[in-house]
C-alpha cells in the first residue's frame, strides 16, 4: 500500500482528541473517542499490509512497531519515579509497568476498584488501549484465516457489538477495558477493505466524506458520560458507534492527498507519524509535572503557556524517542535492543518496588501497607459479570440449606468489614452481602422483596449515615420478624489519614505514640450513637464503634505495630477492621444467637 496521508491525519486528529482531552483543553471532553478512532485505523491497516503474512513474521514486525518506543518510555518515567515518588507510589509505577510490557494493562486497570482509587497515581494508565491492541495482535493471524470464509469476520462483529452493548448495562468499565467488547471497533476497519463503493460518483464521494466529518465532529460534542449503562449516553456506546463508522468511511473513501499539500496538511501528516510516540509519552509526563504525594493522577493544565510548553516538550520527547529507535545494533536497528531492554526490564521491574520499600523510611512503610492494606471491592468484578441480575453476592465459604441467611447491608463502610464479618460468622450461617451507596434510599418494599427472596432472617447494618433515617425506622416496623444489628460508623476524618500521618512525621511532628489527629475528627461523627441509640424497635439492636476505637483522650487510629487503621479519611484497612472484631463479634453473637 502506498503511503496515504490521509491515515496519517487522521491519526493526528486522533491523538490531539486525546491529548487535549487529558490537559483539559475547553471543547476536548469527549476526546477519549479518539482510541475508538485508534482501533478502527488498526483494523483498517492490519487488513490492508498483512492479507499474506505468516504469524511470525506479523508478530516481529508489530514487536518492532511497538516495543521499542514502549521500552524508551517505560525507561524514562521509571527513572523519574527512582527519583519523585513515595515508595508506594513507586510500586504502583513498577507494576503498571510491568502490565504495560506484558500487554495487559487493560486487564490490570480493569481489576482494580475505581471507587477507591483517587489516591493511586497511574501514570501509565494510556497503556491500557495499547493492552487490547497487542491482544488484538495476537488473535490477528487467526482472524485473517477468518476472513476467508464469507460472513465470519461480519458474525463475529455483531456478537462483539452485541457483548458490548449487553456489558455496558451492567459494567460500564468491562465495556470499556476489554477486547471482546472493542474487537468490533477492529473487525469493522477491517471489513471496510474488502467493501467496494461500485458505481459511486465523484459528486457522490465528496457529498459521502463531507457527512461524515460532520458526524465524525458531532460525536466529539455531544455529552458522554462514562459511568452511564444507557448505549446512547455511555461509553462505548453511540458516540463511539458514530466515529466507527465515520472513520471507517473516510478510510475507505480516501480524502485526495492534494487536500494535505499545504502547510497545515504537512504540519498534520507529521504529527500522525508520531502519533504512537506522542500518545505514549503525554500523558506520564502530564501525571509527573502535576505530581503530588497522595494526590492521585493529574493530567490537567490550567494555564495555556503552561499547556503549550508541555506541547513542545511532548513533540519534542516523541522526536528523542523516535531517534533512539535509529539506533543500530549489529546491522538490526530495533531487535536486539527491544529484545534485551525488554528482558531487563522484566528482571529488574519485578524486584524493583520491593527494594525501594525495604530501603525506604519507617513512615513511608506504614503509609505504603495503609494503602495496599484493603480487600476486594465489593463482589468483585468477575461476580458482577458472571451474575449479572443478582442484587447479592453469598461470601460463605459455601452456601448449606438448614442455616440461618444472614445478610451484610450498608455501604461502602460495609465493604472494609465484609472479610472480618466472613471470618467470624464462620460456619454458623450462610452470610450474603449487599452494598448500595445508598442503602436507606432504596424504597423499602424493594428492600423487603430482595430479603424474602434470599430468605434473610438476620441482619448486619453498617454505613456512614450518621442518624436514623425515617426509610430505616419504617424498615423495622414492616419487617418485624427479623433481626437487626447497627455496628455504628467508624469516626471520620476530614483529610485523607495516610497522607496526613505522613506529612506531619515527615515534618518531624514527634511520633506514632504522641501525634494527636484528634482536630481532624469530623464533629458529625461523633454525634451519632446517641441518635441511633434512640432508636426503639424490638428487633433492632446498636453497638457503638467509639467504645472501642475512642476514649476521653481521642480516638485511636493505628495499632500498635503502627499500621493504620484507615486507608483514607473514612474507611477501614484491614487491619481496622481487626481492630473491631469485639464489637463485630458482639454485633453477630446477637444476631445468632437471638
Amino acid at each position: 500500500m502506498s503511503k496515504r496521508p490521509d491515515i496519517q491525519v487522521a491519526r493526528a486528529i486522533a491523538v490531539l482528541a486525546v491529548l487535549g482531552f487529558h490537559i483539559g483543553v475547553p471543547g476536548f471532553f469527549n476526546g477519549f473517542l479518539g482510541v475508538d478512532a485508534f482501533f478502527v485505523i488498526t483494523g483498517f491497516l492490519m487488513g490492508t499490509l498483512y492479507r499474506d503474512i505468516k504469524a511470525l513474521d506479523f508478530y516481529k514486525r508489530r514487536f518492532l512497531r511497538l516495543y521499542p518506543s514502549l521500552i524508551v518510555t517505560i525507561v524514562m518515567f521509571v527513572i523519574a519515579g527512582l527519583f519523585v515518588l513515595q515508595s508506594f507510589e513507586l510500586e504502583q509505577l513498577t507494576s503498571q509497568a510491568l502490565a504495560g510490557l506484558l500487554g495487559i494493562s487493560n486487564i490490570a486497570y480493569w481489576s482494580q476498584d475505581s471507587y477507591f482509587q483517587p489516591d493511586r497515581f497511574r501514570p501509565f494508565l494510556n497503556l491500557w488501549s495499547l493492552g487490547v491492541e497487542i491482544q488484538f495482535y495476537l488473535i490477528f493471524p487467526f482472524l485473517l484465516y477468518l476472513s476467508n470464509k464469507k460472513y465470519v469476520l461480519p458474525f463475529l462483529a455483531i456478537v462483539s457489538f452485541t457483548f458490548n452493548y449487553l456489558l455496558l448495562q451492567i459494567s460500564p468499565k468491562t465495556s470499556f477495558f476489554m477486547l471482546p467488547s472493542r474487537l468490533w471497533e477492529f473487525l469493522i476497519g477491517m471489513m471496510i477493505v474488502n467493501y467496494h463503493f461500485s458505481g459511486i460518483s465523484y459528486r457522490k464521494k465528496r457529498i459521502a466524506i463531507f457527512i461524515s466529518v460532520v458526524f465524525f465532529l458531532l460525536a466529539f460534542v455531544i455529552p458522554v458520560k462514562s459511568s452511564s449503562t444507557d448505549w446512547l449516553t455511555g461509553h462505548p456506546g453511540l458516540n463511539a458507534f458514530v466515529i466507527v463508522v465515520t472513520t471507517s468511511v473516510l478510510l475507505k473513501l480516501r480524502i485526495n492527498e492534494k487536500r494535505f499539500e499545504s502547510w497545515l496538511g504537512i504540519l498534520s501528516v507529521k504529527l500522525g507519524n508520531l502519533s504512537y510516540e506522542i500518545y505514549l509519552i503525554h500523558f506520564p509526563l502530564l501525571a509527573f509535572i502535576n505530581y503530588q504525594a497522595f494526590s492521585g493522577t493529574v493530567t490537567k493544565v490550567s494555564q495555556i503557556v503552561s499547556a503549550i510548553s508541555i506541547l513542545i516538550v511532548i513533540w519534542a520527547l516523541s522526536l528523542i524517542t523516535i531517534s533512539i529507535n535509529s539506533i543500530k545494533i549489529f546491522g538490526n536497528p530495533k531487535l536486539v535492543l527491544s529484545v534485551s531492554l525488554g528482558i531487563s526490564l522484566l528482571l529488574f521491574l519485578a524486584p524493583l518496588s520491593r527494594l525501594a520499600l525495604a530501603g525506604s523510611s519507617e513512615i513511608s512503610r506504614v503509609t505504603s501497607f495503609a494503602i495496599s492494606d484493603r480487600s476486594q471491592y465489593r463482589c468483585g468484578k468477575i461476580f458482577r459479570v458472571l451474575h449479572p441480575s443478582s442484587e447479592l453476592c453469598l461470601i460463605s465459604s459455601e452456601f448449606k440449606a438448614g442455616r440461618d441467611n444472614l445478610l451484610l447491608f450498608g455501604d461502602s463502610r460495609a465493604d472494609m468489614i465484609k472479610n472480618e464479618v466472613k471470618k467470624i460468622v464462620g460456619s454458623r450461617a450462610n452470610v450474603y452481602f449487599w452494598v448500595q451507596n445508598s442503602p436507606f434510599l432504596l424504597q423499602t418494599d424493594e428492600i423487603l422483596k430482595i430479603m424474602n427472596r434470599y430468605q434473610i432472617s438476620k441482619v448486619i447494618i453498617h454505613t456512614s449515615s450518621t442518624k436514623p433515617t425515617a426509610e430505616l425506622v419504617e424498615l423495622l416496623n414492616q419487617a418485624k420478624d427479623v433481626d437487626f444489628v447497627m455496628l455504628g460508623a467508624v469516626p471520620t476524618y476530614s483529610i485523607n489519614l495516610p497522607k496526613l500521618v505522613h506529612q506531619k512525621l515527615s515534618a518531624g511532628e514527634l511520633n506514632f505514640s504522641n501525634l494527636d489527629l484528634s482536630s481532624y475528627l469530623v464533629p458529625d461523627s461523633l454525634l451519632v450513637d446517641k441518635k441511633y441509640q434512640a432508636v426503639e424497635s424490638a428487633n433492632f439492636k446498636y453497638i457503638s464503634t467509639f467504645d472501642y476505637l475512642c476514649d476521653e483522650s481521642g480516638c485511636t487510629w493505628h495499632n500498635e505495630q503502627n499500621k493504620l487503621y484507615y486507608f483514607d479519611s473514612n474507611h477501614l484497612t484491614l487491619t481496622g477492621a481487626r481492630a473491631l472484631k469485639i464489637p463485630i463479634s458482639r454485633s453477630l453473637n446477637q444476631l445468632l444467637e437471638s
